[in-house]
């Protein structure tokens, strides 16, 4: 039985900033957010850790944000996030109309365990080879397209008016 509901969702806000939102079904459970600069390159990760049920965001490799998962009542810890038949998308909420983000999108990366501060702080402003332990879908929008670089080959596609631009300068901070 496969929940269409999200299981977990990284948001950016003007008022709130970067959050991660972790769902079971089709509720909020928890959550977490830290202010967002505009108008410059950020690294932000998010993460959640089951063995000590907290949420984590860092902001260029250092820890911005932590808080026990308890949020809805007692901790998610010993749960297990449902797979979800919606698409994973990157700068637009497809439950929600006109929420495209406004902005620049690069080095998208996603683990299947909670990076610790310092494997997040080691890496944070490298570009990886794709074939890390436990990377299971990493996006660099270089070239044009949107190609996974792991094996999973989670290639995606431009809708929506997205475009994948040339930046002048680094664009890894």
């Amino acid at each position: 039985n496969v929940n269409t509901a999200r299981s977990y969702q990284v948001n950016w806000s003007s008022s709130s900033g970067v959050a991660l939102n972790l769902f079971l079904g089709t509720s909020t459970y928890a959550g977490i957010s830290v202010p967002a600069p505009v108008n410059q390159w950020v690294h932000f990760a998010a993460t959640y850790d089951s063995a000590t049920s907290t949420i984590n965001i860092f902001t260029n490799g250092v820890l911005a944000a932590s808080t026990p998962n308890d949020a809805g009542g007692s901790p998610l810890n010993g749960q297990r996030l449902r797979q979800t038949t919606l698409p994973l998308t990157f700068g637009f909420a497809p439950s929600f109309a006109n929420t495209y983000f406004n902005g620049s999108i690069d080095e998208v990366r996603i683990w299947n365990f909670a990076r610790s501060g310092a494997e997040i702080s080691r890496d944070f402003h490298a570009r990886l080879a794709g074939t890390e332990p436990g990377l299971v879908g990493y996006w660099q929008f270089d070239g044009g397209t949107v190609t996974d670089l792991t094996t999973n080959a989670n290639n995606g596609s431009l809708v929506g008016g997205a475009q994948i631009v040339a930046i002048t300068g680094a664009d890894i901070p």
